[in-house]
């Protein structure tokens, strides 16, 4: 433990800006991780219900996530498709492709959504817009 771990409250806590990146080889671990890391910020949440968490990823690894974060931490998340505009506003646990999300006509729905208290970029290095 350093000096300034030993001197940091609880209460401190929230002037940080809290950023995680979990990287790692394939097979590992990183997606419960993530889900570990979404449940705890979800607990921490100010207003219960309001955490919003969008997971965008591949297109051939969408149910694998969502099947995981369902069996393992009974999180249910939407699958995004590019017929559903209003769910990047209407749905708080969302999984969309990364490619789907490159899309232009997509641009005004993501920037005026409410705001996603976690992005999860799987495969980021796919992920160069």
């Amino acid at each position: 433990m350093v000096a300034w771990e030993r001197k940091l409250q609880p209460k401190d806590c929230d002037l940080f800006i809290r950023r995680w990146l979990v990287a790692d080889d394939v097979g590992l671990g990183k997606t419960i991780e993530a889900g570990m890391i979404i449940e705890v910020l979800r607990k921490r949440s100010r207003s219960e219900g309001s955490f919003r968490c969008l997971v965008t990823t591949p297109a051939g690894l969408m149910m694998q996530w969502k099947d995981e974060m369902e069996v393992r931490f009974g999180r249910r998340f939407r699958i995004f498709t590019s017929s559903q505009t209003n769910e990047l506003e209407e749905s708080n646990f969302l999984i969309a492709s990364i490619d789907t999300l490159k899309n232009k006509k997509f641009e005004n729905a993501l920037n005026s959504a409410t705001p996603w208290d976690l992005v999860i970029f799987d495969e980021y290095s796919k992920c160069i817009f």
